[in-house]
């Protein structure tokens, strides 16, 4: 396959003179530095606004960091550097290792198309540092991707280590990956798109080829897996988009379990990122899945009305999309109401509000409850089945075992666990049964009569 590294790098990209080399751990210089709370919730803000000429600078869902999202990013930044601490490509020893795991992403078959053995490749880590993001659909998963990436960092950069032979040896160390979760849950889909995102931040032709052992047995893809990331020293992997229905094949038990491999072989930092359904069948599936979220389970919740981030995003929308056609001051009513609308769903809220900024033309000078229902009606046509469903949960009203499992990317965490058959259930079973829920599911204080009505 591809050589160890890539003819295509760019000579900008290399730290220092080809002449110059590292003793101690180099890729440590290029690990983000731990941060406080107040730090993470900083780096995790971010609110794009309108610009003169109209248009947006970025067309990104706004984030307004909350506890755990920068307990998240407190977490991966400690776990990138226990991980990478292990992998010192400096050190003569496991320069060792750095080649055999070249010779086994290189072509491991002759030319008869025989495999060739490799030496198995691991490193001495102190476990698989999964962790796994619940994170409900419509809430910007794509943005805080982006911001966890643009904290922890998202370059590739080389540089020389000295050798036991006299002659530098050229590494280099990636800081992050997002390899995205197929919707068909196949490896060869994820490995395609894998391969295709590593070259682009390496300069590699990884992805050119279709034989090798990252298109063979499970086993086998994991430990190719593990070694990509060895020698390409890679700080962090992200795996998003893991849905209900991308789990609902058999395939994606052999992926997941390909990715919890590859962590305890590396001791790489794997942050998956999957719907509270996932998260459900994840658990349902086995402990040897156990590796993805060993270190850390997070729930990124739709946000609550009396939320300072709720607030916020709403300030956001009045400014950036209301106010073209009603003025800059928002009735008292808003937050209420757009809550009661979209359920605290901010890429839901966010697409009311683009829709109604991108109307023809307005004729009246204020908003009026009637009104924002009039254009949520039809702004949000394709996502009222599942905001009637958390309605329906949230309202404390029973469900079917098959009918929470159908809105499994939408429901809370605590909701989608309660879906799992217990001891004495059969997967078949579809009785009715009281769902659990996050008891802020159960505030009433935010209501008015209006939202009130409308939730019925």
């Amino acid at each position: 396959m591809t050589s160890p590294i890539g003819s295509k790098w760019k000579s900008s990209e290399v730290a220092g003179s080809p002449a110059a080399v590292r003793l101690d751990n180099p890729c440590l210089a290029y690990l983000p530095k731990p941060i406080s709370y107040d730090d993470a919730m900083d780096a995790l803000t971010f609110e794009p606004f309108r610009q003169a000429d109209g248009f947006m600078s970025s067309d990104a869902v706004a984030n307004f960091a909350t506890n755990e999202q920068a307990r998240l990013l407190r977490a991966i930044i400690l776990a990138i550097h226990y991980s990478v601490r292990e992998r010192n490509p400096a050190d003569f020893d496991f320069q060792k290792t750095l080649r055999s795991a070249a010779e086994l992403v290189a072509d491991t078959e002759d030319e008869h198309g025989h495999t060739v053995d490799v030496r198995h490749v691991t490193v001495k880590t102190d476990g698989p540092r999964g962790m796994f993001v619940s994170i409900p659909a419509e809430m910007g998963a794509e943005t805080l991707i982006k911001l966890l990436r643009s904290a922890i960092g998202d370059k590739s950069t080389f540089f020389n280590v000295d050798t036991p032979f006299g002659r530098p040896l050229l590494v280099n160390h990636v800081q992050s990956v997002v390899f995205p979760f197929p919707p068909s849950g196949n490896a060869n889909d994820f490995i395609d798109t894998a391969l295709s995102v590593l070259d682009d931040i390496v300069g590699t032709s990884y992805a050119d080829e279709t034989t090798g052992p990252l298109r063979r047995t499970p086993g086998e893809v994991a430990l190719a897996l593990a070694s990509l990331v060895i020698q390409h020293n890679i700080g962090a992997i992200f795996v998003p988009y893991i849905t209900v229905n991308a789990l609902s094949s058999s395939a994606a038990l052999v992926l997941l379990g390909a990715l919890g491999l590859c962590s305890r072989l590396c001791g790489v930092a794997i942050v998956c990122l999957g719907s509270p359904g996932a998260a459900a069948r994840i658990v349902e599936l086995g402990g040897d899945l156990g590796p993805l979220y060993c270190k850390g389970e997070f729930f990124i919740a739709p946000l609550q009305p009396q939320e300072l981030q709720w607030e916020l995003l709403c300030e956001h929308l009045w400014a950036n999309y209301f106010a073209k056609w009603f003025g800059p001051t928002y009735p008292s009513w808003f937050f209420t109401e757009v809550w009661s609308h979209t359920e605290g769903f901010t890429g839901v809220a966010t697409k009311l509000a683009r829709y109604v900024y991108e109307l023809d033309e307005v004729t009246a000078d204020a908003l009026t409850k009637e009104m924002l229902a009039s254009y949520a009606t039809t702004a949000l046509l394709m996502e009222s089945a599942p905001l009637k469903a958390v309605k329906h949960v949230r309202l404390g009203r029973k469900t079917t075992r098959i009918g929470a499992r159908r809105y499994g990317d939408w429901l809370p965490v605590p909701v989608a666990m309660a879906t799992i058959p217990g001891a004495d259930e059969s997967y078949l079973d579809d009785q009715l049964m009281t769902l659990i829920g996050d008891g802020s599911w159960a505030r009433e204080e935010f209501t008015s009569q209006q939202s009130e009505a409308s939730q019925q």
